[in-house]
């Protein structure tokens, strides 16, 4: 392969793989594929949709096609973020529960896997809901909050329903974001929100009907805003706040490391992106990260390298 430089397009695909939005990845690739052209001769194109080509484990039934999301545990990258203690710990609770689900079941008890994520966008809970995913080697299924929801009387509830009857058919990590946009209190008498007040209704008794052994991840950033009776249905509620300046620091040592491309910059705190309060979020450290990575590694075969250490450190030794 030529020496071809990388585009603007190549950077923004390059980091949604990093980032994990694969979604995302594919319809960029795509839509510049099929648009006018330009894309089709890129060198890069056919080593991009190798990458996003085994991300879909699951077929999802017509009826909900747009309103989940399903990504493979092969497609979820686990190596690249940092994982605190108690974010640790809470993946390991989860896990030992898992294991003695079979015995639980025997003496007749029921327990749903359940976990609320609360904390602000940008904090890690969606990377979470993967590494946990990869972790258990289970496809992670994920609510499209933005089309789930629909202004037509009841149709939002017979979407839930729908969801929660696939969900219970297979073996997977069930992630439910921004759970306060459907889920929220009851008790308003306005119309509209008596809609939502049917919506929430039915969420719980989802819950209470799922299989033995389920797995949810929840996450909000307004707590608050939740049905009470619907967070009880949670059997742990655990805090995502912002990374702390020596965490953050942390986080751009394992993320560069986990590339091999630890060289890049001598002080991890240079790439620090600015901060009032020394709150740091994850996001927005590894599109920071990503630049450097593209301004150090400008050429195809360097970025190629790179993108194969996302995907498997053993592809790294070969490649050097």
């Amino acid at each position: 392969m030529g020496r071809a430089r990388m585009t603007n397009d190549d950077y923004y695909i390059y980091n949604a793989i990093a980032t994990g939005d694969l979604r995302q990845a594919q319809k960029m690739l795509y839509s510049q594929v099929t648009g006018n052209g330009r894309y089709s001769e890129n060198q890069h194109a056919e080593y991009f949709r190798h990458e996003l080509e085994k991300f879909m484990t699951l077929e999802i039934p017509p009826a909900l096609s747009g309103h989940l999301r399903v990504f493979a545990p092969e497609g979820i990258n686990d190596r690249l973020y940092y994982l605190r203690n108690h974010e640790k710990n809470l993946i390991e609770d989860i896990l030992r529960i898992k294991e003695n689900v079979d015995a639980m079941k025997e003496t007749g008890i029921r327990y749903v896997n359940s976990t609320l994520l609360v904390g602000p966008p940008g904090t890690g809970k969606t990377a979470f809901a993967g590494i946990l995913a990869k972790r258990l080697n289970l496809p992670l299924v994920s609510i499209n909050t933005s089309t789930v929801i629909t202004a037509y009387l009841g149709e939002t509830s017979k979407r839930i329903a729908d969801i929660f009857r696939f969900v219970n058919s297979t073996d997977c990590v069930f992630f439910m974001d921004e759970l306060d946009s459907y889920g929220g209190s009851r008790g308003n008498t306005r119309n509209d929100v008596k809609e939502m007040a049917r919506v929430t209704v039915a969420i719980m008794n989802e819950l209470d009907n799922l299989a033995t052994g389920s797995i949810v991840i929840a996450a909000t950033n307004r707590p608050e805003a939740i049905d009470k009776a619907l967070l009880r249905r949670f059997e742990r509620t655990t805090d995502i706040p912002p990374l702390s300046r020596a965490d953050a620091v942390a986080f751009i040592r394992h993320y560069l490391g986990a590339l091999g491309l630890a060289d890049i910059t001598a002080n991890p705190e240079d790439v620090l992106p600015g901060s009032m309060t020394d709150e740091y979020f994850q996001y927005g450290i590894v599109s920071v990260l990503n630049h450097e990575i593209i301004s150090a590694y400008p050429e195809a075969p360097d970025i190629q390298k790179a993108l194969r250490n996302l995907r498997n450190s053993e592809m790294r030794e070969k490649s050097d």
